[in-house]
């Protein structure tokens, strides 16, 4: 009984371990940031109700968020923010806990 319960936690955490690294993965296709980056456009001009755009956006795994080309227009269309590249330094693996 023991040892089909210690098999089921390591297949949990395997699964888990390998569904982060499907996804550092699949977020490198070009295709799927795009998406991730329309996306994420759209709801925060939904929110703010002003123009925002984001050139690209990267996952430098396995500590980094990569935005370039960030531009955030404020109510009166002014240049609220640009920003050329930003890194968020994070910790993804403390994201499985």
């Amino acid at each position: 009984m023991l040892i089909k319960a210690a098999k089921v936690v390591g297949y949990t955490v395997l699964s888990v371990f390998v569904l982060l690294i499907l996804i550092a993965l699949v977020i490198q296709i070009p295709a799927v940031q795009k998406r991730i980056v329309n996306e994420a456009v759209s709801f925060v001009e939904k929110k703010i109700g002003t123009r925002v755009s984001l050139a690209h956006l990267g996952l430098s795994f396995p500590k980094a968020i990569v935005l370039e080309g960030l531009y955030l227009e404020d109510q009166k269309t002014d240049t609220l923010l640009y920003i050329g590249r930003l890194s968020i330094d994070t910790d993804l693996w403390g994201l499985t806990r």
